[in-house]
């Protein structure tokens, strides 16, 4: 579930990482109506055109791996 914005950040809360990817994929921009594998290749190809990061997408772990080291995301301890 996404959170409010603060400090420019956006906070989401998830049990896993193909929860988080769908996560992600519901704030994206159209289309919405992607499946997992194609929001992620269509989001790592922005990353390397942008960034140059390579990120895989064979898996949600690997995607949500690449994005922490690519400090795209950081993952927080949860609150409870």
């Amino acid at each position: 579930m996404a959170d409010s914005q603060h400090n420019g950040f956006i906070h989401l809360q998830a049990s896993s990482s193909t929860e988080l990817v769908e996560e992600l994929r519901a704030l994206s921009h159209p289309p919405k109506t992607l499946s997992l594998t194609a929001f992620m290749i269509r989001f790592a190809t922005h990353l390397n055109n942008k960034r140059g990061e390579l990120v895989r997408t064979d898996t949600t772990d690997h995607f949500i791996d690449d994005l922490t080291r690519a400090g795209y995301i950081k993952i927080s301890p949860r609150h409870q």
